[in-house]
């Protein structure tokens, strides 16, 4: 996160996917913030868009939002098997895969 109020007592940062709010993890030491989305709320999601909003709130509870949106697309198709080349006994392995196949 970019520009932080100052006097930002609170961060808050939700996203919103498919209708169903999460609520992220925030560091604000590190300017980063997490958040956990089930995969079949990511592929349930017809606009494939995340709607995230920032809220910042200082001592005197004050409160200002920043809202963004982005879309994502989702890899459905499974990486084709890895292949392994014969062996003769003294040949070292070889073989090729899509990286991330098992």
């Amino acid at each position: 996160m970019k520009n932080v109020p100052a006097d930002a007592a609170n961060t808050v940062v939700t996203v919103v996917i498919n209708g169903q709010t999460y609520t992220a993890t925030v560091d604000s030491t590190a300017g980063t913030w997490t958040v956990s989305v089930p995969g079949s709320d990511l592929t349930a999601d017809a606009d494939k868009t995340i709607d995230a909003k920032v809220t910042f709130t200082d001592a005197a509870g004050n409160s200002s939002s920043v809202n963004d949106t982005q879309t994502y697309t989702i890899d459905t198709t499974a990486p084709d098997a890895p292949v392994i080349n014969p062996v003769n006994g003294t040949d070292p392995i070889t073989g090729t895969a899509e990286p991330g196949s098992t």
